[in-house]
């Protein structure tokens, strides 16, 4: 699998291999569909569109629609847990989390994102939707859901019950006080280290928890969209900052776990 990338586009699925120090589209599928994610674990595969979820049993060479029980077709972000496959994911627009088990014949809905999203008016600034679901992270029965804008969710027993984490409101409305997260959560990671910490490029700056999501401290002032950290070691932070929605955007790197100061994010 190492030699193969899958690549969602808004006209189907690529696929490529690498040949050297190249890599070559070799195959495509589901032309015509526009794919918004795309995972794989082994032989497992999820794909998300905006019509629906696909799935793959044989390592992507061959994919069925598999729908049943998702009323918001449009997948915003799907994942394989990355340490137990059995355990399958999808995160939509409008706003809600879907979660299957290896041998269930539908995918179960999370009421509880639903409650939180029609109570707490989550919206989205580029569509007429209640929010999404755009992005998870694992650490074990530890999972963290990205809300665009929304929040940050969080499930202790593999995503068979969600709430709010205890350091974001929900309440997209509301400015954050000192010591919580901002509401517009582009994208979450955790670290192998521990499920305590936890990282969170946001509409309103780079936030980091030590806590499991209780307490968090803004540790970059500016509009961010996706991170990286290092598995093997937890200062070492790759992070995509911008000056604003659609200008400025770069890629800036921290050794100290972004200590506050000009030092600590260099490009």
């Amino acid at each position: 699998m190492k030699n193969r990338m899958f690549m969602a586009t808004q006209s189907g699925l690529k696929i490529f291999e690498r040949i050297k120090d190249f890599w070559e589209e070799r195959d495509h599928a589901l032309t015509g569909l526009d794919i918004t994610a795309v995972d794989l674990n082994g032989d497992k595969g999820i794909l998300g569109t905006t019509e629906g979820v696909y799935i793959s049993k044989d390592g992507g060479e061959n994919w069925l629609l598999d729908s049943k029980g998702i009323d918001t077709p449009h997948a915003r972000w799907v994942r394989i847990h990355p340490h137990d496959p059995r355990y399958t994911f999808v995160g939509t627009e409008p706003a809600n989390i879907y979660s299957k088990m290896e041998d269930d014949d539908q995918w179960q809905k999370s009421e509880r994102v639903s409650q939180l999203r029609d109570q707490n008016d989550w919206f989205m600034p580029y569509s007429p939707n209640p929010g999404c679901v755009r992005g998870f992270a694992f650490h074990k029965q530890y999972i963290f859901a990205s809300v665009e804008v929304g929040g940050l969710l969080f499930s202790n027993d593999y995503g068979a019950t969600w709430d709010l984490v205890q350091g974001s409101t929900g309440k997209p409305h509301q400015e954050p006080l000192a010591g919580q997260i901002h509401p517009d959560v582009h994208s979450v990671q955790t670290h192998p280290s521990s499920p305590e910490y936890v990282l969170a490029p946001t509409g309103g700056g780079f936030f980091i928890s030590q806590d499991g999501g209780l307490t968090w401290e803004q540790k970059y002032d500016c509009y961010c969209r996706a991170v990286w950290v290092d598995p093997t070691n937890g200062l070492q932070i790759v992070l995509g900052p911008a000056d604003g929605v659609s200008s400025g955007g770069r890629i800036e790197r921290s050794i100290d776990g972004g200590k506050p100061g000009s030092p600590s994010w260099r490009i």
